[in-house]
């Protein structure tokens, strides 16, 4: 295997092809952080030839000599720039797999940085060092990896904010972002919306270096309070998720040291309760908060930004919502998925101390996390059907509202089904969430202990989400 070779970011890819090809035995399993592409790969090999082993039709020296016998490397070389070498590649993989955009955007950024500015041919030794960066902090920093495609979708989302770019290119994709980009930078096609580029406009190596070094700053920052630390679990929960790089912009702009830190668990806090209210408020995304958002990420990255300014705005666009905040808990929450799952766990957070253990209990991609529904209290189904016209009735919205709804372990959740709340009682004593416990206080459950529930989590709630 000596004659195969890649140069792929500068080696930093030939050291994982090696290590592969130094190891004996490939285990079943991977850990999930693995960086070492090739040996995953050889992994998925190995676990189908395994499946294939379980045919006893199957003869791996016939299918070795197959192989070897059928299988051929074809060089190809061109004289032709870079972009129709790109065009050729595209035409003859046929069966392969495409480039993807980090790829392409290695090729076009060092035609750019050749054509319009001047750079030396060692441009993509340069761009290179990015790409082999990113390789080598993944396998520093293990559980906290990424890769060029994310750290684009970032510089994306900089360059529309830095040179108030339209806003409904905040909504490209990124892939299509920059293709277009290229392709009025380089006089090829000139696209809607990147017709009248800022004077100042330019595409740098040093800012993609700035984002790579903030991404890992961040990643491995510890907020210090239980709030902070969940607050970005609920941008991404919200219904305007996709403006959580907000922060990167933020950071971006003021910097990663300690006290900027702590300026931006405020900011992100401030910027989930926004996304809390609005999602709650309404069954859909809102023109007015996507609008409010792309015009905060330019005022941040502008050369008037001020904290205490970024955090009035805000503020200001909370104002006047208390009011709509009760009343939608009054209601039922019920029906649409985004808005109980956000309350549940916005509550159930309140409720809770410990950072770790309460973000295994309300978000998912962490070890351990705890799988959990959302529980009506006072069953919506009652056990006798010959009751439940009566009961809903007699509840009316209440019954699906949040002083009868509350988050608990879906291993004991679907173990009461719809028994009574005496009965559920010796269950509730198992679960772990503090929510629960509080409701252990209660000898039985009514009516009324549910409006009573409901106005403490109306003030609960609303005094969080709109206390300064």
């Amino acid at each position: 295997m000596n004659c195969l070779t890649t140069r792929v970011n500068n080696g930093e890819q030939q050291k994982y092809f090696e290590d592969m090809l130094q190891i004996n035995t490939i285990n079943d399993k991977l850990t999930g952080q693995e960086t070492n592409t090739y040996l995953k790969n050889a992994t998925i090999i190995k676990n189908l030839v395994d499946e294939l082993y379980k045919d006893t039709n199957f003869n791996i020296d016939n299918f070795s000599k197959y192989l070897l016998s059928n299988i051929y490397f074809v060089v190809i070389e061109t004289l032709a720039g870079l972009s129709k070498t790109l065009q050729i590649f595209n035409t003859i993989n046929t069966t392969g797999l495409d480039l993807n955009g980090s790829d392409i955007f290695k090729i076009r950024m060092y035609e750019y940085l050749r054509d319009k500015k001047g750079a030396s041919e060692n441009a993509f030794n340069e761009i290179s060092d990015l790409y082999q960066k990113i390789d080598i902090k993944n396998q520093e920093y293990s559980e906290h990896q990424t890769n060029m495609q994310e750290i684009l979708r970032i510089y994306h989302q900089i360059l529309i904010a830095k040179f108030d770019m339209p806003n409904v290119l905040f909504s490209f994709g990124s892939d299509t972002f920059f293709e277009r980009l290229f392709d009025t930078l380089l006089n090829i096609n000139q696209w809607e919306h990147y017709k009248n580029l800022h004077q100042n406009f330019e595409l740098n190596l040093l800012d993609i270096d700035k984002l790579i070094e903030i991404w890992y700053s961040w990643k491995t920052q510890k907020p210090e309070t239980l709030h902070q630390s969940c607050a970005i679990n609920f941008i991404w929960d919200s219904r305007y998720g996709k403006h959580w790089y907000s922060i990167f912009i933020f950071l971006y702009k003021f910097g990663t040291e300690k006290e900027n830190y702590e300026k931006l668990y405020k900011f992100t806090e401030q910027l989930s309760k926004l996304y809390i209210v609005y999602s709650v408020l309404f069954d859909k995304k809102i023109n007015e908060i996507e609008s409010f958002s792309y015009s905060l990420n330019k005022y941040i990255i502008s050369d008037v930004a001020d904290f205490e300014k970024i955090i009035k705005n805000i503020q200001e666009k909370l104002q006047g919502q208390n009011q709509a905040i009760a009343n939608t808990l009054k209601s039922n929450i019920f029906y649409n998925a985004k808005k109980k799952l956000l309350l549940c766990r916005l509550s159930a957070m309140l409720d809770e101390n410990n950072i770790l253990e309460a973000k295994k209990k309300l978000f998912g991609g962490f070890v351990g996390f705890i799988a959990f529904d959302i529980e009506h209290i006072q069953a919506y189904n009652h056990e006798d059907e010959n009751k439940r016209k009566t009961l809903w009735e007699e509840w009316g919205e209440n019954i699906n509202s949040i002083g009868n709804l509350v988050i608990l372990e879906s291993s004991i959740n679907r173990s009461i089904s719809n028994k009574p709340y005496l009965e559920k009682m010796e269950e509730y004593k198992k679960s772990s969430y503090n929510s629960i416990k509080t409701l252990l206080n209660h000898e039985d459950w009514t009516l009324e202990s549910c409006k009573k529930r409901q106005e403490t989590e109306i003030k609960k709630l609303t005094d969080y989400l709109f206390n300064e």
